[in-house]
């Protein structure tokens, strides 16, 4: 058989082999489209032919579709919190504009660092203080405090000239005054070989003072050392001055914040007050149903109560402290009541006895006169009922008291 030498393939094909198939050109651009397709579906992995087929899909649906889709995802990734936020926030009655306006405005003050958009008005309409200012402020405050400190004798002039001393005093200086009095007591005394006294130096006080802080020492690590106990030494005589200073000053602050809170505080106790004083007192006559009406105010409805007095009585230097820390809180406005309902009791006390005996009489009269009127077989079922709206003469009263001794 007749054959063919394939040199590529190094192989010996037979002519048969060798002859060219033909060329199929009966097939669509579809049909050829999709064994390409299948071609290329062969070699891809699960996860991209299941992205494929869900591109697919989403290009068939409507944009009302895939927006449900899209919110149903972002919704799985939500933790319950978020979801029930979400679903409290859709329960909430709509905002009005004012009620939105208000909430943005607040939102953008507190980012911003403000209380409200007063704050910021004031913020932006303030004029930075000169120098000029500053300094009359401080000569200002200064003055005020060294005249508290004296009134309250907290300091006293020498004490203020010592702190003004040490204050500007270098440490160098401030620790030689103290040295060189020091030294010079010590050797007060002292003779010399013969027997004569030996009187301190100046120059002996600084070679002492140069000696024991090296000051005139090369020696840069002697010389730190010095300079170092220099400012230990330093500070611990300025430390008892400062601190009766400051002790005297944080007095004066507290005085000065307490001072500008008297207004808020005299006004805290004037409406308080008025809240708390009633128009009447309505009192039980002891186990009895009875209940008297004790009024407080007089026929023009003006009260009985000395509003102003008790004003006076709670301005006090305990309230006034218990204002300035916590403010108006319901617990000092709760005492304030409570204490003036007591006082009002205590005040009127005699007044309500009074009227308390007079009710009583009456009910017992009342009672006398229902037996006394009721046949004989009614009398034991009948249940008095006391009234006030008769007026007994002083004289009726008087004689039923008199015929009934444990009349209350």
């Amino acid at each position: 058989m007749e054959g063919l030498f394939n040199s590529d393939a190094l192989r010996y094909t037979s002519a048969a082999e060798h002859v060219e198939k033909p060329v199929e050109t009966d097939k669509t651009a579809e049909t050829l489209a999709a064994e390409e397709a299948a071609k290329s579906a062969e070699t891809k992995t699960p996860e991209e032919l299941a992205a494929e087929e869900a591109a697919k899909s989403s290009t068939e649906k409507t944009p009302e579709e895939l927006a449900a889709e899209e919110a149903a995802k972002t919704t799985a990734a939500k933790t319950p919190e978020e979801l029930a936020a979400e679903e409290a926030a859709k329960a909430a009655p709509a905002k009005t504009a004012a009620e939105f306006e208000a909430e943005m405005r607040a939102k953008i003050m507190a980012e911003l660092g403000f209380k409200d958009v007063d704050e910021l008005k004031n913020k932006l309409n303030s004029v930075p203080e000169t120098e000029e200012q500053k300094t009359a402020r401080a000569e200002a405050f200064q003055k005020d405090l060294t005249k508290f400190a004296i009134e309250k004798e907290l300091l006293s002039p020498k004490d203020l000239t010592e702190y003004e001393r040490v204050r500007t005093t270098p440490d160098n200086d401030l620790v030689f005054t103290d040295f060189a009095a020091e030294y010079a007591a010590a050797n007060k005394d002292r003779v010399d070989a013969e027997g004569d006294a030996w009187p301190v130096s100046d120059d002996e006080i600084h070679e002492a003072f140069a000696e024991a802080y090296h000051t005139d020492s090369k020696n840069a690590v002697l010389k730190a050392k010095g300079e170092k106990n220099l400012a230990k030494e330093a500070a611990a005589l300025r430390s008892a001055i400062e601190e009766k200073y400051e002790d005297a000053k944080a007095s004066f602050e507290d005085y000065t914040k307490k001072k500008s809170t008297v207004p808020a505080f005299k006004t805290f106790i004037k409406s308080t007050v008025t809240a708390a004083v009633p128009s009447e007192l309505v009192i039980k006559d002891g186990d009895a149903d009875t209940k008297v009406v004790f009024k407080l105010t007089d026929a023009d409805g003006k009260s009985l109560v000395d509003i102003q007095k008790l004003e006076a009585d709670f301005v006090n230097d305990g309230l006034f402290n218990r204002f300035s820390e916590k403010g108006a809180d319901k617990e000092l406005a709760d005492y304030i009541t409570d204490k003036i309902k007591r006082d009002i009791w205590y005040q009127n006390k005699d007044k309500i006895n009074e009227t308390l005996e007079t009710v009583s009489a009456e009910r017992a009269l009342k009672k006398s006169k229902v037996g006394a009127e009721a046949p004989f077989q009614q009398k034991k079922d009948v249940t008095p009922v006391v009234t006030t709206d008769r007026a007994y003469t002083p004289q009726e009263l008087a004689n039923f008291k008199a015929m009934n001794p444990f009349a209350r």
